[in-house]
């Protein structure tokens, strides 16, 4: 297997590459993957059970759907052929084949319709599974992101604490240094910083005289002021970004309070403030009921309706075809009160059991939807908080390179020293 076949083999910019892929979607990778490489890839952003059983279809939803659909063409197929053969007519004998034709009309269309429908549930199902798997993977790849970014920090950080071994001068030691530095807090800095102030200054104290080292020494003094410079105004910011993480929802600005109070303000000062544009981690749950009440009630009501009177039409008119075919014997036991309080029973039983299945089945396109936001604000704080990393492994960077020239130039310095000495005439 190639060493870059697997997700934990790859750098931060390959990373960041196979994420963007990712977030474009399934079509977009169909584009350039073929079905098992794709199936793949998918493994990689494996759902929950719990996530599996949001979002797969149950037998309500597709069954339940099936019926609806079928009911729904069937009696209206019917329906018309009762008040057609009122209004035009048609003789018994003819009737009796026109039935038969109608029967197979509507057994073939509703049959069609139904199975489109349940192939529709299925496929956006599956849809979302696919959906939810990309999201994850996108989860799985900040994650990695994440972790890649916490290695180069802790090497940094060893690096930084090892730094003064490069010193020829002994310790200080009323800096306080002999404890491990994790560069987390502004004071930590300000210590190395202090600490790293000490150790310069020791070793250029004996060169101070001599101007053969006045380019170097003000070389030094000047990477000096820059790393100073790095410090007081990135760590600032470092630590505003991870402060912003803890805030909690209540306490932040809202959409309203910006634009009541920031009219005149630039809008990268506005779109920059990490109180505004941060999430916070913690997901609110919401209501099925509240944010769907009136898309329920709009779709419950004609659902319930039509199913109730379709369904009374078709019931209602059985006397009338036993009679059409001369089914005379059927006629008294069709129009028996108990028959019909039977048959309104039936109507209501099944009148409800559709508008059950259109209820559940908005609930669970609401769970989808659910989990794919739920996860989707995970994949805002993962990115918060990388935003928190880089930002420090950033500033990290900046002190380690610094100091590095530094410690290259006291190198060459030593260097100069050392030779000059050593073809220095002798007495």
């Amino acid at each position: 297997m190639h060493d870059k076949a697997r997700l934990e083999n790859l750098n931060i910019s390959e990373l960041n590459i196979l994420r963007g892929h990712v977030q474009l979607g399934v079509e977009h990778l169909r584009k350039h993957l073929n079905n098992d490489q794709l199936s793949e890839l998918l493994n990689y952003g494996s759902i929950t059970s719990l996530q599996y059983q949001k979002i797969k279809t149950d037998g309500i939803e597709e069954h339940g759907n099936i019926i609806l659909m079928f009911n729904t063409v069937f009696t209206c197929v019917l329906g018309g052929w009762l008040a057609s053969i009122t209004f035009i007519g048609i003789s018994p004998a003819a009737n009796r084949y026109v039935l038969f034709s109608i029967l197979a009309t509507a057994a073939v269309s509703s049959g069609y319709f139904g199975y489109v429908s349940f192939k529709k549930v299925r496929v956006e199902a599956k849809k979302a599974l696919t959906t939810q798997k990309l999201a994850n993977l996108q989860i799985k790849i900040l994650s990695l992101i994440e972790e890649k970014m916490q290695h180069s920090i802790d090497k940094v950080v060893v690096y930084l604490n090892d730094v003064f071994d490069n010193f020829s001068c002994e310790k200080t030691a009323n800096i306080g240094m002999g404890s491990f530095n994790s560069f987390q807090s502004k004071e930590e800095f300000v210590k190395w910083l202090n600490e790293l102030n000490i150790r310069i200054n020791a070793e250029l104290m004996p060169l101070s005289e001599k101007t053969i080292y006045d380019v170097f020494i003000k070389g030094i003094r000047k990477i000096k002021l820059k790393l100073e410079k790095a410090i007081d105004t990135n760590v600032g910011l470092v630590e505003d970004i991870e402060a912003t993480e803890q805030i909690p929802d209540n306490s932040r600005k809202s959409a309203q309070f910006s634009l009541e109070h920031n009219k005149h303000t630039s809008f990268i000062t506005i779109l920059t403030d990490p109180e505004i544009v941060i999430p916070k981690a913690e997901i609110k749950k919401k209501s099925w009921l509240k944010s769907n009440i009136y898309s329920i009630v709009n779709g419950l009501i004609p659902t319930i309706l039509g199913s109730f009177c379709s369904l009374f039409t078709y019931f209602n008119g059985l006397p009338d075809i036993a009679k059409k075919f001369g089914l005379q014997f059927l006629v008294p036991s069709l129009e028996n009160p108990i028959t019909q309080s039977v048959t309104f029973f039936i109507i209501f039983a099944i009148t409800l059991y559709f508008g059950y299945v259109f209820v559940h089945g908005n609930r669970r396109s609401f769970q989808r939807e659910q989990e794919l936001e739920k996860t989707q604000k995970q994949i805002a704080n993962k990115e918060t908080g990388l935003l928190a990393i880089n930002s420090r492994l950033n500033l990290l960077m900046k002190v380690k390179e610094n100091s590095e020239d530094i410690l290259l130039i006291l190198s060459f310095i030593r260097h100069i020293s050392k030779s000059i000495e050593n073809i220095a005439p002798t007495h």
